[in-house]
């Protein structure tokens, strides 16, 4: 089971504002989504026990990266 299979995303929003996460590429096809927010300070990749659950619960984990960390 791969852990690295994660990518980082950028969503620009009509504001201007940019936000960015990071997504479980490895989860289960057709996995519900779990979106994460880690709070201050930390920032992204997700984490190696977070992936284990969301998979073992059959979800698609999604970090959001808090900006300015």
């Amino acid at each position: 089971m791969s852990f690295d299979a994660q990518s980082s995303h950028v969503l620009t929003l009509r504001s201007g504002a940019a936000l960015e996460y990071f997504v479980d590429e490895g989860a289960p096809s057709g996995s519900s989504l779990l979106v994460y927010h880690h709070g201050t300070p930390a920032a992204g990749p997700l984490m190696r026990d977070l992936i284990l659950a969301a998979r073992a619960s059959n979800l698609q984990a999604v970090e959001l990266v808090r900006p300015g960390y």
